[in-house]
């Protein structure tokens, strides 16, 4: 059995939300896309009925986009926002490293903005919400279902067939399928980390 720890990202290891900080950052460099803003108000009606949906619509402000162009964007986007990470969180993954066989990040946010964050954090694996791959292109279609509560143990337990959290961290309790697992379970509030105990 593989003894894990487990972190969820935004709020959790970054202090704010990497899609919205993420358009932010993008729209103000390359402005010919600023006429797509409507998607982000059109996405608002449908993120409480339908969270896949209302993601997809949202970033079709990226959508066709050259996948060149954005994996550039990104890189510029964490040279500029990795000073967001919460700073215990570099020495709390030096110890989780030593006292797991893995350390795993899960996350709602779309893998393409962690692919490399989170191998510069020290992760071992991410999971993550996927789009559809093109090679070329993004395109704003996901494929599955969106990473979040539930759907994140399933995942999991697709990755590994036995395993023991040790440690699981996040700023939601939209995760607590995942803190039920969890032997030892971190609240962040705020950048601070607090025992979660129920």
């Amino acid at each position: 059995m593989k003894k894990i720890v487990v972190y969820d990202f935004d709020k959790t290891i970054y202090g704010g939300e990497t899609s919205t900080d993420f358009m932010r950052f993008f729209l103000k460099r390359n402005k010919k896309y600023i006429k797509r803003l409507p998607y982000v108000i059109k996405s608002l009606f449908y993120y409480n009925k339908n969270l896949k949906r209302s993601k997809e619509i949202f970033f079709k402000i990226l959508d066709n986009i050259d996948m060149e162009l954005l994996k550039n964007e990104i890189r510029e986007f964490w040279k500029q926002n990795n000073k967001k990470i919460f700073s215990w969180i570099s020495d709390e993954i030096k110890v989780n490293k030593l006292e797991s066989d893995e350390l795993i990040l899960i996350s709602a946010t779309p893998s393409i903005f962690l692919e490399e964050i989170s191998k510069e954090l020290g992760f071992d694996k991410l999971i993550a919400t996927e789009f559809v791959k093109q090679k070329d292109k993004f395109i704003s279609k996901i494929e599955g279902s969106n990473c979040k509560g539930v759907e994140k143990v399933y995942r999991l337990q697709e990755y590994l067939e036995n395993f023991e959290i040790i440690k699981f961290y996040s700023d939601s309790m939209s995760d607590k399928p995942l803190f039920d697992l969890a032997k030892e379970k971190y609240f962040i509030k705020k950048g601070i980390k607090e025992v979660l105990e129920y």
